[in-house]
């Protein structure tokens, strides 16, 4: 799951697409909702395409998720300064599967790229909403590959101007 989280088809892939680009601002302006999202999306599309359909491989494939969801959690307590450092490792310690280093690694990357982790959630849930929306207004003509090229031309901008791009903005 982490693999195709940050590898093929996900993160990496969205950046070796987005390096390709011709436009120097689609290369190179990304907000970090629509790559690192990009990344959550790509792990969500092959549950639903099948992959691993095993129990075992799908609860893994949710606690991962779930370690994104308190990630988020921590990353808007560190910032708010509702916890502390100790705090935040305490919760991530409490409630998933994580050693102490782990959790301090964590928690430093969070607090070196403040939310972050919230605009992963955000940006996998916006890029569902938005391929449900490109679906409904291509109908019959809807096909997976031509929405994820068309979502590829735009780089890394946010899914609001990809969504305003596509024309699905109402």
């Amino acid at each position: 799951w982490l693999a195709a989280r940050l590898g093929e088809p996900g993160l990496h892939l969205h950046e070796s697409r987005v390096d390709q680009l011709p436009s120097l601002v689609r290369r190179h302006i990304a907000a970090s909702s629509t790559p690192d999202g990009w990344g959550l999306y790509a792990q969500e599309l092959m549950v639903e395409l099948g992959y691993a359909p095993e129990p075992a491989s799908r609860l893994v494939e949710r606690v991962l998720l779930l370690r994104e969801v308190h990630l988020a959690v921590v990353d808007v307590g560190l910032h708010t300064k509702q916890l502390t450092v100790e705090e935040a490792l305490g919760h991530l310690a409490e409630r998933i599967p994580s050693d102490r280093r782990t959790a301090l690694a964590d928690a430093r990357r969070l607090l070196s790229r403040p939310l972050s982790a919230c605009a992963a959630i955000l940006g996998r849930q916006e890029l569902c909403r938005l391929r449900e929306d490109y679906r409904a207004a291509r109908g019959t003509e809807f096909g997976l590959a031509g929405f994820h090229e068309e979502l590829f031309s735009y780089g890394g901008l946010p899914v609001p101007l990809i969504r305003w791009g596509m024309g699905l903005d109402a």
